[in-house]
């Protein structure tokens, strides 16, 4: 990892902390949020600089922190929200949003075209991929409670 990845990576954490914080998430919960911010960014960068891919990079980042805010809501006794909206924070699209604005404002449509169809991907990763995880993963607990119950009305 170079050295700006590192540095990504830090302020991914404390960006995550400090939302967090923000939300007044107990102490107990704050670090593992932060942690899977952590963790969300470090998948996008990877993604993102082995396959110049927003969409697919910012897609498999949601879907593990979505898959990761809901497994410790379960182990922590938790609602979901908690951990997946912190989770989720590092990978919101700020910088396409800003220079966007910044160029249509100035009247530079081409370059602010640019920076919007990037929103767009960033956007759409983030919305289908929480959508698509939290889909399965309801699928999967109903499939769990129906298998359960079929279990426990044959004995």
């Amino acid at each position: 990892m170079d050295e700006l990845a590192i540095i990504k990576t830090v302020t991914a954490f404390l960006g995550s902390l400090g939302f967090g914080m923000v939300f007044n998430m107990r102490p107990r919960h704050l670090l593992l949020a932060a942690a899977g911010g952590m963790f969300g960014w470090i998948i996008f960068y990877n993604l993102e600089a082995s396959t110049g891919d927003i969409f697919s990079a910012t897609l498999c980042a949601s879907f593990f922190s979505v898959l990761y805010g809901e497994l410790l809501a379960r182990i922590r006794h938790c609602p979901a929200n908690l951990y997946v909206i912190i989770t989720l924070i590092p990978l919101i699209p700020g910088g396409s949003l800003y220079y966007m604005m910044s160029n249509a404002v100035q009247k530079h449509w081409a370059v602010s075209r640019i920076y919007g169809s990037e929103l767009i991907m960033y956007a759409l990763g983030l919305a289908v991929g929480i959508c698509l995880m939290s889909a399965l993963l309801d699928f999967l607990y109903q499939l769990f409670r129906r298998v359960k119950k079929l279990s426990d009305s044959r004995k």
